[in-house]
């Protein structure tokens, strides 16, 4: 590319070729006119025969020669030290300078030239313009472009020029051109080449960055615009330096505020806006003291609506301060939900513990169902010993007997039939006297069926009546309470109890209602799972131990076992895998577990392979339970 201009970076330069070229024309004049003189002197003096006409002229002509001789002595000292001053400058400057004559020879250049085109000395000792031509356009990337416009440059001599030239190598020169003149007169023209390469290279790591930063600008830009938090960003001299239109629309702010750069204004219309003014804007004004500091709160509006305030110092990679960004986040609706979320979980709560308690109770009326099974057996057993009692037979060996009161000697002795009363009456005796132990075995073990079932009703009583009441309790005691619940059904299912208490510590705080909740719904579904299990001898394991300051209870069944993906959904709310289940045991024991601060796991090895509930239980409660 070419443009004429003036390029002050190396207009000095060519200048200094001017002047140097100047000076060196000048030295060759003042030789020729030397040479002039002396020439006219030994004109003269061979000219005998005018020797005395001419003697006394040769004397003011040999005056005039030594005059002008010291003059252009002078002179030439003086262009000499210009001549070095000028040559020395070239040889400083960082560009590469070539005066040429236009007619194919180098006038002037300096090693820079050289040096930057890769010049052979012995070229460079020839002074051919053209040689230099040709070494320079091998190693451009459009040489014909190049010698085109030395060509033109050349053709119209007023011209000026300056252009980029890009080589193979990837180097790029800046080339100025200008004619050289001494007077009015073009003598040659003066070149100037200057690397820039490693400028352009930055130039265009500059552009690439700044259009990488323009692009990310345009970026955060979109992302701030569509951000559904209100966004401020106000520098250290308190002006506004970004907003989106979020920010305006959650604090309501009038459009000639939002327009304002000051944020004093900004800042007092949303203190204004808040329910606790003092306090929201104590908070702003210590936040901007205390550049350091990152903040996140809460802020209550007048108008109902709770807003999530973020704050951040804007810092660069140093720790210098350029200002605070705010965000704020509507959560109105979000609270709202979270105390229908606190309401729903305190209603499940209160559900798990009535259906904790259903299961107590259910469990308790099973087994009294199964006690009163037995009451039913007994009670039958007598009504049909009674209906078959021989008891009535007595009546009519009286009546027999009552008859025969004016002879009763002779019925006895003589009569047939009263003389067998007797053997049958010792026979009657012995049958009654049977039917009685019979009657009083089954009576007794009718009232041994009322006193277990009046123990299951007590102890259900004594649990329900201490329901959220944390006691001192023996763990052994809960456990045999809840074996004792479940017995009929363990009973049976044929499943076989198997007791591993291994405790140093037995005695713990805890609320019983909970434990034993938790504990009647373990070992209901361990003689589920045993009875659905193959196992032929079906067995359940209670092993009770001691872990710093835990109580460990394990029950331990042999039975179907449980898959390795249900293990992490096992205490899930509705989750069951048995048909019927409702899937409201398990979850309702882990919330149980967790209010008292203890813990509920299981662990199964997979079907088939039986499963270990693991129920354990801090010694000495939360203090929240307290």
């Amino acid at each position: 590319m070419s443009r004429t201009g003036n390029h002050p970076q190396v207009e000095g330069a060519a200048d200094l070729a001017t002047r140097l070229a100047a000076a060196e024309k000048a030295l060759s004049a003042r030789d020729k006119t030397i040479r002039v003189l002396m020439q006219r002197v030994q004109a003269r003096q061979a000219n005998k025969r005018s020797a005395l006409a001419l003697l006394g002229q040769n004397a003011d002509l040999q005056e005039v020669v030594a005059r002008k001789t010291l003059e252009l002595e002078e002179r030439t000292v003086q262009l000499a030290g210009s001549l070095s001053l000028l040559n020395a400058t070239l040889e400083s400057t960082a560009d590469g300078i070539l005066v040429a004559d236009g007619r194919g020879g180098a006038i002037s250049f300096n090693e820079k030239f050289l040096e930057m085109w890769h010049i052979p000395r012995e070229v460079s000792d020839r002074k051919s313009e053209q040689e230099m031509l040709e070494i320079a356009r091998a190693q451009l990337e459009q040489p014909e472009q190049f010698m085109a416009g030395v060509k033109s440059l050349y053709s119209g001599l007023e011209k000026e020029s300056f252009d980029v030239l890009e080589f193979q190598d990837g180097k790029i020169f800046e080339r100025y051109s200008k004619p050289q003149r001494i007077g009015k007169e073009i003598v040659g023209r003066v070149w100037s080449f200057r690397d820039v390469t490693e400028r352009k290279k930055a130039e265009h790591q500059l552009g690439a960055s700044l259009k990488e930063l323009r692009g990310k600008t345009a970026f955060l830009e979109a992302l701030v615009n569509s951000s559904l938090e209100g966004i401020l960003v106000v520098n250290d001299q308190g002006k506004t330096a970004v907003q989106n239109q979020q920010f305006n629309r959650l604090m309501k702010i009038p459009r000639e505020i939002a327009e304002d750069v000051d944020d004093a204004r900004r800042l007092q219309y949303v203190t204004d806006s808040t329910k606790n003014p003092e306090k929201f804007h104590e908070k702003v004004l210590h936040l901007y003291s205390h550049r350091d500091e990152t903040s996140r709160d809460e802020v209550e509006f007048k108008d109902g609506r709770v807003m999530d305030r973020y704050s951040s110092p804007v810092l660069d990679e140093n720790g210098n301060y350029y200002g605070r960004i705010w965000a704020f986040r509507d959560i109105t609706d979000q609270k709202r939900m979270q105390r229908e979320v606190e309401e729903t979980q305190r209603q499940l709560l209160l559900a798990s513990r009535q259906a904790g308690m259903a299961e107590v109770a259910t469990s308790v009326l099973h087994n009294v169902g199964n006690v009163l099974n037995s009451v039913n057996v007994s009670t039958a057993a007598i009504l049909d010993q009674v209906k078959k009692s021989r008891f009535a037979n007595v009546a009519r060996v009286a009546g027999l007997l009552e008859e025969h009161a004016g002879d009763l000697a002779q019925f006895i002795t003589v009569d047939p039939t009263g003389r067998e009363t007797p053997a049958y009456l010792r026979r009657l005796g012995n049958y009654l006297e049977r039917e009685q132990q019979t009657l009083l075995k089954e009576i007794e073990l009718i009232q041994r069926h009322v006193e277990h079932i009046k123990e299951i009703v007590a102890m259900q009583q004594g649990y329900a009546k201490c329901f959220g009441i944390v006691e001192k309790v023996q763990v052994p005691d809960m456990v045999e309470d809840a074996l004792r619940i479940n017995a009929g059904a363990l009973a049976r299912h044929e499943v076989q109890v198997v007791r591993d208490y291994n405790l140093t510590i037995s005695e713990i705080a805890v609320e019983k209602h909970k434990v034993l909740q938790i504990l009647v719904n373990l070992i209901r579904n361990a003689k589920d799972a045993c009875h659905e299990g193959s196992c032929r001898e079906k067995l359940l394991t209670i092993r009770l131990t001691n872990s710093g300051d835990w109580v460990r209870i394990e029950v331990v069944d042999n039975g179907v076992g449980i898959l390795k993906e249900n293990l992490k959904r096992i205490f899930s709310f509705g989750f069951t895998t048995r048909k019927g289940g409702h899937g409201f045991g398990l979850h309702s024991a882990a919330l149980a577990a967790a209010e008292m601060g203890a813990s509920l796991a299981a662990h199964s090895e997979g079907p088939q392979m039986g499963a270990t509930f693991t129920l354990e239980l801090p010694l000495q409660p939360p203090k929240a339970s307290l």
